[in-house]
């Protein structure tokens, strides 16, 4: 199933192959961990509340971002061990790679302000930041502040894969 749109404070619609049905709860918590549909939902006849889901896809690239930055902070004071990239956001049930994509990220977005902005405002999530922080090993440090500079202006209007279309020009 797949939630439709808000129906209330606490109501919402649910589409499935059953039909769409009305849910009342007391509580409603949404989660949301992508904004890609996969093919199945995408054949569900429907209109989606887009508002409600920018604003909840915002929401959730800040807290990413305040992970991230927190996780960052830990490991260069030395109060958050690390194995590997990521390794305590693996043990608490992250995926790996997303794990060691926040790692990756924070990193650079503690090193470039307006970067950090865009990401904390929810403009941006990690998947924008992290074709950046792949490829910084291979520009010089004015070099990457130029990148980032010039993608400062097209945040919001370039998706993850035009982050890394931009990148690959730029090396």
């Amino acid at each position: 199933a797949m939630a439709t749109c808000w129906a209330g404070s606490h109501a919402l619609d649910v589409t499935s192959p059953q039909g769409r049905v009305r849910l009342q709860a007391r509580a409603v918590v949404l989660a949301t961990g992508a904004r890609e549909r996969p093919r199945s939902a995408r054949l569900i006849a429907g209109d989606r509340p887009t508002a409600d889901v920018d604003v909840l896809a915002g929401a959730f690239a800040a807290v990413e971002y305040e992970l991230a930055r927190r996780m960052h902070a830990a490991t260069t004071a030395g109060s958050l061990p690390l194995l590997g990239p990521g390794a305590v956001l693996g043990a608490r049930g992250w995926s790996s790679p997303h794990a060691r994509r926040l790692a990756r990220t924070g990193a650079l977005a503690a090193d470039h302000p307006s970067l950090a902005r865009a990401w904390a405002a929810g403009i941006i999530t990690s998947e924008h930041v992290d074709p950046v922080a792949r490829n910084a090993h291979r520009l010089l440090p004015d070099e990457l502040a130029a990148v980032i500079h010039e993608l400062g202006t097209l945040w919001g209007q370039l998706s993850p894969q035009g982050v890394t279309r931009f990148m690959i020009t730029a090396i």
